[in-house]
């Protein structure tokens, strides 16, 4: 859920952002964005990958701390359908030597 709402809004960012960049021409651009900021277009994309990447480690933050928290969860599970089975197949195997003493 959390990789489709940003991956929604990212998109919805660059679509504006295409929308910017087309009415604009290639000239005017670069000087509004040297203008506002004082940075060049290689600044500007060295920041949006700085951006992905600590949107990306975010993800895979959330992704660990979520994985700790169902970790245990998961092996009691796995626990308790082998204690579960070895049950099942002792009484199997006393019911089969009933069969055989009768």
């Amino acid at each position: 859920m959390l990789v489709l709402i940003i991956g929604g809004v990212f998109n919805l960012l660059v679509k504006f952002f295409d929308i910017f960049i087309k009415e604009l021409p290639e000239k005017e651009v670069s000087t509004f964005l040297t203008d506002i900021s004082g940075i060049t277009q290689q600044d500007v994309m060295l920041r949006i990958c700085d951006l992905l990447a600590s949107l990306g480690l975010v993800i895979y933050l959330f992704y660990l701390v979520s994985l700790i928290f169902t970790f245990n969860k998961k092996q009691i599970l796995l626990f308790v359908y082998d204690v579960r089975y070895e049950m099942l197949k002792n009484t199997k195997q006393e019911t089969d030597s009933n069969k055989n003493i009768i």
